[in-house]
């Protein structure tokens, strides 16, 4: 995948390489919790990993370095 350059905040408007046809959905912070075990990969705030009963150190893929602007994402896996 292959995000446009210039996108500070990057959206799904801003991917410009798709080659696996990977399908994102983007979804506001309600519908996450609801919606977690339709998928099969997600990108999550830490914030919400409490009230789904989730350690980051148990279920992520990738966590972000502690210096990282993005340190509140984590990626996980149902």
């Amino acid at each position: 995948m292959k995000i446009y350059k210039k996108a500070t905040q990057a959206t799904l408007h801003d991917i410009v390489k798709n080659p696996k046809n990977l399908k994102f959905i983007e979804l506001k912070e309600a519908q996450i919790q609801h919606s977690f075990d339709d998928v099969d990969l997600a990108a999550i705030s830490t914030n919400l990993m409490p009230d789904m009963d989730m350690t980051p150190s148990k279920v992520a893929l990738v966590m972000k370095d502690i210096d990282s602007p993005y340190t509140n994402t984590i990626v996980a896996i149902r």
